[in-house]
């Protein structure tokens, strides 16, 4: 070891052996080295010199063997004080500090917040200043027992000291993170339903939207296939077996309704005259549950069906009129009773932009021999007769078949049925059909609710087009 650091040495162990004793007599002064400045021992104390001894942090005074620290990184060992900046260790009785923390062995104690002697002298570690026993206090500096006072220094609060250290209101805070208004918006794509929050929270990622669509997939032309082939009554189970897409059963309600649905559309029928006011009640209560469509009044050419002139039902036709809800017309017959009943009433309907005809509907049944041909051609004719009205509405065949001589093996009327099926095809405005089964060789079920021959071909037919 150098001499210089020997000399430091015994000055140390000499400082250290004073303190635990009475006091020295000898009078003689040692110099300590300070980083700016002298401090003069005297009898083991430690005074300032002309102030205050500068170390390489800040200033430093002491008294009796206590060093105040006001900014920097001191070590005691009985009265020497000692700047440093690096790793703290105690060697016999010397403790080095480093940023206010520190470690003792066998002598001076340095805690994270002041200084602990083993002389008795404590320090409180109060912010701003150190305070000793002796009663020296430092208020933004170091102020010893001896009067000699700075009234600056570099002040910490038990230590090395930052305002919070590294502050940050909250942590890194961004305003609601990412934000989106509405999300990625497809006009066609599918649905994915709207999400009304995001993830939120502080800090993190926030959507007002999520993603939104407006709407559904649509096909080439946007055209979707819609209810074709039905049935005029029938019970669930016949329905099903026949794989009809829609029925109607000449009744505001169903009465033979699937226990599970099973997509068969349902549509109503206002079938003879009543109130206006009933009438209009009962359309809205249709319209209320979703009903698409409601028909009107059953063969008011009939005087075995609803039997009503065609004033009457000119009258009662505003009570149909529901803007959620199309109007399907009265059917008539065939016939040229039903004929000039239905041109009368499309007549009045015409002259008259407040009435609504949504649908034509219409009936046909063959009855002279030879009317349900193998082509079709009558029914064909009559199709032609219904299209030919202006307006260009759907038109629904909601009752057609094969009746008296018209039918006379099941095989001919298999056959008038493809028949009419291939008509169908030629005819785009005829828009929905339901076969009318009541009369022999016309039925699609029997009894049993089985399928028959004709049955079987009906139901292996389209359902919707």
């Amino acid at each position: 070891m150098t001499e210089e650091i020997k000399k430091l040495f015994c000055q140390v162990l000499l400082g250290a052996l004073c303190a635990f004793g009475a006091g020295c007599s000898s009078s003689s002064e040692t110099t300590t080295p300070g980083m700016g400045g002298t401090s003069t021992a005297t009898g083991g104390r430690t005074t300032a010199t002309g102030g205050s001894t500068s170390e390489a942090g800040g200033a430093t005074t002491a008294t009796g063997g206590k060093p105040s620290v006001t900014g920097g990184s001191t070590a005691s060992a009985g009265g020497a004080i000692f700047p440093t900046g690096g790793s703290s260790s105690g060697v016999g009785g010397i403790t080095f500090l480093t940023g206010g923390s520190g470690t003792s062995t066998g002598g001076n104690t340095v805690g994270t917040s002041g200084l602990a002697g083993t002389g008795g002298i404590r320090d409180s570690g109060t912010a701003g200043g150190a305070t000793s026993s002796g009663g020296g206090v430092s208020s933004g500096g170091a102020t010893s027992a001896g009067g000699t006072s700075s009234a600056g220094g570099t002040s910490s609060a038990g230590g090395t000291s930052s305002a919070g250290s590294t502050s940050s209101a909250g942590g890194t805070s961004s305003a609601g993170g990412t934000s989106m208004t509405g999300g990625t918006s497809s006009m066609s794509g599918s649905r994915a339903g709207a999400v009304t929050g995001g993830a939120a929270g502080m800090g993190g990622a926030t959507g007002t939207g999520g993603v939104v669509s407006s709407g559904g997939a649509s096909g080439a032309g946007g055209a979707q296939m819609q209810p074709f082939k039905g049935i005029a009554g029938g019970a669930c189970k016949v329905r099903t077996a026949m794989n009809v897409s829609w029925y109607y059963n000449w009744s505001q309600s169903e009465n033979e309704a699937c226990a599970v649905a099973n997509g068969v559309e349902y549509v109503p029928m206002i079938w003879g005259a009543g109130t206006a006011a009933s009438i209009q009640a009962s359309v809205a209560g249709f319209a209320s549950k979703g009903t698409k469509y409601v028909l009107g009044f059953n063969e008011p050419d009939n005087t075995t069906q609803s039997n009503i002139s065609v004033a009457s039902a000119i009258a009662l036709l505003p009570a149909f009129d529901n803007p959620r809800i199309a109007v399907g017309t009265p059917g008539t017959q065939a016939n040229t009773t039903g004929q000039a009943w239905f041109k009368e009433y499309m007549a009045d309907v015409a002259a008259n932009t407040a009435l609504r005809a949504d649908v034509i509907a219409i009936h046909w049944y063959g009855w002279n021999a030879g009317s349900c041909d193998a082509a079709a051609a009558q029914l064909e004719s009559y199709i032609n007769y219904a299209e030919g009205f202006p307006g260009n509405r759907p038109v629904w065949l909601t009752e057609w078949g094969c009746l008296n001589q018209s039918a006379p093996t099941a095989a001919g009327v298999i056959a008038f049925f493809k028949a009419a099926l291939a008509v169908f095809a030629k005819h785009p405005h005829l828009a929905r059909y339901a076969w009318y089964q009541w009369s022999p060789n016309c039925e699609v079920y029997n009894t049993n609710d089985t399928l028959t021959e004709l049955g079987k071909v009906y139901a292996a037919a389209p359902a919707k087009k």
